[in-house]
């Protein structure tokens, strides 16, 4: 037996048992932790705090031991500081949903940070740090200007798959020794800046030059001596994005930066490095700026700057452990897991023998690859290579993530192979042949049973045209697939043309992502495509584009490929295919299509034979989305039975006959789901342990999954006069249909997929009465994660010219009390959310329009909402509110509280629907689209009795120098009356009565 004690930031110890029989042990010694204490913060109140400023402050000053703050996933508008006075802290977002904490200030380094650590000892997991102020579209005369999304300057910090975005100034890593895994950092100018002793480790640096079109900075490191220990090392990182940018520019005389073991994508500039503008050439034998084995074609040495340092191996390793003894808390995810694991195992120990899973039954050999030669092999060819032809067990091969640059070839005599990429960090293999289907593959599958798990993979020669116009699109194929029983999980394939050869064989393509512009999904396979995204790249070649071009050659055939719940997108137009060989067969069913569908839909190879147009089968069946329209389709496009598209959508029927995916190893997979589960239970029921509170629950799902279809089938089940509260949960997707909650049918709860969006959507308009697509007349009414939007006004978007002119067409209309929504969507352009009547209450909402659209005698609070105006559209002054009150004792009014006004075009912040308009803005934060004069009367005479106010807000439209002289200014306490839950909307505590 070997006993293993590993102690762990922070400071917990991990005794772990390992049996040397072979097998997994059933049991640990003992843990210890050292967290005293847990603080949650949750926006919607079921939790300590609110705000996560909240939950720090409550850390006493002085502080010795180490506090978890729990974050409950959402947007956290505000800035966050953590005083120098309060060490030992953890910060902890949803490791399952994104976490963020943004605010849009800028102009003053010290003062414009979203986040700012003072204090020592500090982690951060899972936590997106984002300033808005830059990262708008620079389409207003804004200019590039310092806005810090995280200032760290305490010592001893860690930062594990966070995220960093801004465009100036992104991450701010002043001093101390921090260490960053698996980070995203983003920006165009000095986006990882200052004096800190950091290491990046596996991270993703992107480049955001394209956005401002003059070359960019990634880093300005300020060592400000020789006998300074300072400096920033990217340790196998991912260097990627768009336009051009140096990997650095000396801010200090002693700058040092060193990238090693580094995949660069062709962003970064020839040269490599800058000094400073005006050049200090003086000083550039002081900086050091070094590489040491980066790859990738942004990482060509031959065109770098004279003074870019050679450091040695040896020097390159001091540099790339400096901060070794600070790695324990990437340790302690680890050890959780197994724990987990052994945990979990000793329980099936005891099960039956059926109950049972061992890894060695199904894979009898696991080869690791590592480019860095810490693994079995350096290269993918080596490790297939390795493998003895006609091996008849199943053998693992895991890559390290990273860029493998070079073509791999899986020979017919070596089925039964699993080829993983990493869960977390990229793995691709990419190599840029061209010229010839045959031979230009980056990876070629010719054997048997096979199943890839993580993997990109790319072929980078046709998407060099974005950078060189003179190279013409060619054959240049990701991945040829020709043998039979392969399948992929969460894999990805990218090239223009002829990226994806699937040439023959049964085929099962899971939550991939395909991309091309030209028939980019080709050859004879049978396969089935299940919630992948297809995206288009044809924007790129100026030309319309084909996702398939399908083989099928005769009709015996069994042939064809089927998208099942895929998700269709991109830019510039395609078809859904053309037929390459005669009997070509395609279907699309219950597959989202963005606009980027000709209305044709499909075509015939060039020069057009209408001959054989009655032998092929393009076919679609419940699609939807603004590109599955098919009144203008081709006219021969097949119009199945459901008989057959189920025939060709079920993989038992279609590619599973003898049931051969079943029989693929899947138990590190089960394996992983019980670690996954048992490292968040604790967590996620403390956050959605709601089932005490709802009676019932309905499921919505129009695919076939759920008790009803559509979602006002499941509302007309309830009873009416309905006492007790009911959940009906929404499976993801688009739902083109009317909804209508009556007056008798309270107590409900509409849910949609926090994790993939929800949409209930429709087309009319005319009538504030009869065309709103959503209708709640019902009181006691919570809604989540849901987008209401009424497509009618939208599609002036795409064509302002159409002859439609834009008129009343609310996505929503509210009339009943006490309604609550939280991380919802309204979407039209006029009178989008008709707030009717009754108490509301908006947290974390998105609301888009440009004509009064927020609307109506509602008395509501909308909070951390952001409010998107889209008057660029209807090309005059749009109108945020049109609030209704109509005589002095009335209570109503809409209350904006902490949010964020954002968009396009002109706006003024309301108009007096009624004598008595009232509207507050609040501790918002509003960009320049908002007109100087803020609001406007309309009819409404004298205009002393409206009440049109602002408080403490900010951001260019924010000025009040030009306001309206009759704009309310109001006292302290009035707005803290108006703007404080209990006392403008929850008097009766209604909203604490309803389930979170």
């Amino acid at each position: 037996m070997m006993l293993l004690e590993i102690p762990i930031q922070p400071n917990l110890k991990v005794k772990v048992r390992l049996l040397g029989t072979g097998k997994l042990g059933s049991c640990y010694d003992g843990r210890k932790y050292d967290v005293s204490r847990t603080i949650t913060v949750s926006k919607s109140g079921n939790a300590n705090f609110t705000t996560v400023q909240q939950a720090i402050e409550s850390v006493p000053s002085g502080n010795s031991v180490w506090i978890r703050i729990l974050l409950n996933h959402g947007v956290y508008f505000e800035k966050v500081v953590i005083p120098k006075d309060k060490p030992y802290i953890i910060l902890e977002g949803d490791p399952k949903k994104l976490t963020t904490i943004e605010f849009g200030d800028a102009g003053l380094v010290s003062q414009c940070s979203t986040f700012t650590l003072l204090a020592s000892d500090f982690v951060a997991r899972y936590i997106y740090f984002k300033n808005t102020h830059d990262h708008i579209k620079l389409d207003d005369g804004r200019q590039t200007i310092w806005a810090v999304a995280a200032l760290i300057f305490g010592d001893r910090a860690s930062f594990y798959q966070c995220i960093f975005l801004s465009l100036q100034d992104t991450l701010w890593d002043a001093r101390g020794r921090h260490y960053f895994s698996g980070c995203n950092i983003t920006g165009y100018v000095d986006f990882i800046w200052g004096n800190g002793q950091s290491i990046y480790e596996g991270c993703q640096i992107r480049s955001l030059a394209n956005v401002i079109g003059t070359t960019g900075f990634i880093t300005a490191q300020g060592r400000e001596g020789p006998n300074e220990t300072t400096g920033f090392v990217f340790k196998d990182c991912h260097v990627y994005g768009s336009g051009t940018s140096f990997l650095g520019r000396a801010y200090r005389n002693y700058s040092r930066v060193l990238f090693s073991g580094t995949y660069m994508e062709n962003v970064v500039a020839p040269e490599g490095w800058s000094l400073w503008t005006p050049p200090q050439i003086s000083f550039a034998d002081s900086i050091i700026f070094a590489e040491n084995n980066c790859s990738g074609p942004g990482a060509e040495m031959s065109h770098r700057v004279p003074w870019e340092k050679k450091l040695s191996n040896e020097e390159s390793k001091v540099r790339c452990n400096l901060l070794t003894n600070n790695m324990e808390s990437l340790i302690t995810t680890i050890l959780l897991s197994l724990l987990a694991l052994f945990y979990f195992l000793s329980k099936l120990g005891s099960c039956s023998h059926a109950m049972k899973f061992d890894l060695t039954d199904e894979v009898s050999r696991t080869i690791k690859v590592d480019m860095k030669g810490h693994g079995d092999f350096r290269t993918v060819q080596e490790a297939i290579d390795s493998i003895p032809s006609n091996n008849s067990w199943w053998t693992r091969i895991i890559l390290n993530h990273g860029l493998y640059f070079e073509k791999v070839v899986i020979p017919q005599e070596k089925p039964y192979i699993i080829l993983e990429g990493h869960p977390k960090f990229l793995t691709a293999i990419e190599f840029g042949d061209f010229g010839s289907v045959g031979k230009s593959p980056t990876f070629t599958l010719l054997a048997d049973n096979f199943v890839a798990r993580n993997i990109l993979f790319k072929n980078s020669y046709d998407h060099l045209i974005k950078e060189d116009p003179n190279r013409r699109t060619t054959w240049a194929v990701a991945a040829k697939i020709v043998g039979d029983k392969a399948s992929f999980y969460h894999c990805g394939f990218i090239s223009l043309q002829d990226t994806l050869w699937d040439a023959r064989g049964r085929h099962y393509f899971y939550d991939c992502d395909v991309r091309g512009a030209i028939d980019f999904i080709w050859g004879n396979g049978q396969s089935i495509y299940e919630k992948c995204q297809i995206m288009s790249l044809s924007k790129i070649i100026g030309t319309t584009g084909y996702i398939t071009a399908q083989g099928r050659e005769g009709p015996d055939e069994t042939t064809g490929f089927v998208f099942k719940d895929c998700y269709v997108c991109g830019s510039g137009t395609a078809f859904l295919g053309r037929a390459y060989r005669n009997y070509s067969r395609v279907l699309f069913s219950g597959t989202y299509m963005e606009n980027v569908i000709t209305p044709e839909g499909w075509s015939l190879w060039t020069p057009p034979q209408i001959s054989y147009a009655d032998v092929i089968t393009f076919s679609e069946a419940n699609c939807r989305g603004p590109g599955a329209d098919l009144s203008r389709r081709i006219s021969w496009e097949k119009k199945l039975s459901d008989e057959e598209v189920n025939s060709l959508t079920n993989t038992a029927s279609f590619i599973d006959q003898d049931g051969w995916l079943g029989k693929q190893p899947r138990a590190m997979r089960f394996l992983m789901t019980l670690v996954l589960f048992f490292f968040f239970a604790k967590f996620d029921a403390m956050r959605y342990d709601q089932q005490d509170d709802v009676s019932v629950t309905i499921t919505v799902s129009k695919n076939g999954g759920g008790k009803f279809s559509t979602v006002q089938q499941a509302i007309d089940s309830i009873p009416s006069n309905n006492e007790g509260w009911i959940r009906i949960q929404i499976q993801h997707g688009v739902y083109h249909e009317k909804v209508t909650i009556p007056q008798d049918k309270p107590f409900v709860i509409l849910e949609g997929d926090p994790n993939h969006q929800t949409t209930i959507e429709f087309g009319a308009s005319g009538s504030v009465v009869e065309s709103p697509t959503f209708k709640a007349f019902a009181d006691n009414f919570v809604a989540k994660n849901i987008v209401f939007k009424n497509t009618y006004d939208h599609l002036i978007a795409f064509d302002p010219n159409n002859g439609r002119k834009t008129t009343w067409a609310p996505a929503a209309k509210i009339a009943g009390d006490k309604a609550s929504f939280y991380n919802c969507t309204f979407i039209s352009l006029q009178d989008t959310l008709t707030d009717f009547q009754g108490r509301h209450y908006f947290y974390g909402c998105n609301i888009q329009g440009a004509i009064d659209f927020i609307w109506g005698n509602g008395q509501s609070i909308y909070e951390k909402c952001r409010i998107m105006a889209l008057s660029k559209i209807i090309g005059t002054t749009g109108y945020i509110t049109a609030q209704g009150r109509e005589g002095p004792n009335e209570t109503t009014g809409f209350v904006f509280k902490d949010c964020h006004v954002c968009g396009s075009g002109r706006i003024l912040l309301g108009r007096a629907y009624r004598t008595y308009a009232r509207v507050l803005f609040s501790g918002t934060y509003m960009k320049n689209i908002v007109a100087p004069e803020g609001w406007s009367e309309w009819e409404v005479r004298p205009v002393d009795t409206i009440t049109f106010s602002e408080a403490k807000c900010r951001g260019p439209g924010a000025n009040m120098s030009h306001r309206i002289s009759w704009e309310k200014k109001l006292s302290d306490d009035e707005v803290g009356y108006l703007t404080n839950t209990s006392s403008f909307i929850n008097q009766d505590g209604w909203l604490e009565k309803q389930p979170h």
